[in-house]
């Protein structure tokens, strides 16, 4: 064996040594992360057959470390990040109702599925109720409410007022400064609006169920004329003649329609909102029980049925079992 022929051995070996690295490099070059221990060839088919990554992702690939010649490890370290979607729900929105005809606070509310006290103090210009036709009412979406700045305010006066923590109104309207300027607007997320029960009558706009000549015994405790003793008046007596046109004083469904022990014959009323009517004393009933009737509707006449000394119309006003003075719902 001559000294060329060595060489040419030699360099054969020596290339054929450094291409196998150069395969293998290249190889492992082009594995993409997994989670498993896998021969070469097994590698290469996973690579190739691997699902691509959606479209606006982000990855963070992990790392590929050789073993020995035979085997590779790949350690699954890429995590897939999907964009998250805009939650509109949170999204304070302010809308505007027209008022028409025939409308009241309570009607209003009802209509569009809002808590009344959220309306009256997101429109704190409607007193004692009274709204006009054509006036425009604003709606806040959810639990909030759109305050607008007064003079002599702060946050803290704001806070205490609504019964919300500070931090939370300086977070949900992104202030920089605790100084606030008269005739910004500010949103109040879950505000305690008890308060308002306290400033406004909220309930239904009640009419008059008959023609209003004059109250013969008012609401409260008197001296009962049959019983001959202190008695609580749950209601008002009305002057009225036998054969007095009845009419409901708001939409509902009747509750009871009969007679019912000294309130003779007598129509009780179920409306929205935990209120409910009783008109007793009554001479016909038009309307039977379960009966849907709508504000303004003939439902019967007045009479002198039951424990009374003279024709006239009692008449209540009920909120969750809870005798009311219906005066005060007189407009």
């Amino acid at each position: 064996m001559n000294r060329q022929y060595l060489k040419g051995l030699l360099l054969v070996i020596i290339l054929g040594i450094v291409g196998l690295t150069f395969f293998k490099k290249t190889k492992s070059d082009e594995i993409l992360p997994t989670d498993k221990f896998v021969s070469y060839k097994e590698a290469i088919k996973e690579v190739e057959g691997t699902d691509k990554i959606e479209e606006g992702s982000q990855i963070e690939d992990g790392g590929v470390e050789i073993l020995d010649d035979n085997t590779i490890s790949f350690e699954k370290e890429y995590v897939v990040v999907d964009k998250e979607p805009i939650d509109e729900s949170k999204e304070i929105k302010v809308t505007y109702y027209t008022v028409q005809k025939g409308d009241s606070l309570y009607k209003i509310s009802s209509k569009l599925g809002i808590d009344m006290n959220y309306l009256i103090a997101n429109n704190p210009t409607v007193k004692n109720g009274i709204i006009r036709i054509g006036q425009k009412l604003k709606i806040v979406n959810d639990n909030n409410i759109e305050y607008i700045v007064q003079s002599g305010d702060s946050l803290f006066k704001i806070a205490k007022k609504y019964n919300v923590k500070m931090d939370d109104i300086i977070s949900k309207n992104d202030l920089d400064t605790t100084n606030l300027i008269v005739g910004d607007k500010l949103i109040i997320e879950n505000p305690d609006l008890s308060f308002i029960n306290k400033t406004i009558n909220q309930g239904p706009n009640f009419k008059w169920p008959i023609r209003y000549l004059g109250v013969t015994s008012p609401y409260g405790k008197r001296f009962h004329p049959v019983l001959k003793r202190n008695i609580f008046h749950a209601g008002v007596d009305l002057r009225a003649r036998v054969g007095t046109n009845l009419y409901a004083p708001e939409d509902g469904t009747v509750k009871t329609a009969g007679w019912l022990g000294g309130y003779g014959k007598i129509i009780i009323i179920k409306h929205s909102n935990g209120y409910e009517t009783r008109m007793a004393h009554l001479n016909n009933i038009y309307v039977k029980v379960g009966q849907k009737v709508t504000k303004g509707q003939l439902i019967g006449k007045t009479g002198q049925t039951g424990r009374v000394t003279g024709p006239h119309l009692h008449f209540e006003i009920r909120k969750n079992g809870k005798t009311l003075n219906p005066m005060k719902f007189r407009k």
